[in-house]
């Protein structure tokens, strides 16, 4: 699978449990994928609560 194929649903999922096991915003970033500037509009734009429990 290429990494292009990965949503952006995944890739938040990812961030987020990266960020849980304490990892630095911008480290975690660069291991999901995101920029920051989109990881941050997706965490914003997210109820974070629906997308934790799948995790």
């Amino acid at each position: 699978m290429s990494v292009n194929n990965i949503s952006k649903d995944t890739r938040l999922k990812v961030l987020i449990r990266l960020l849980k096991d304490n990892e630095q915003f911008n480290i975690a970033c660069s291991k999901s994928g995101l920029s920051m500037n989109v990881a941050k509009k997706l965490l914003d734009n997210n109820d974070l609560t629906k997308t934790t429990v799948l995790i």
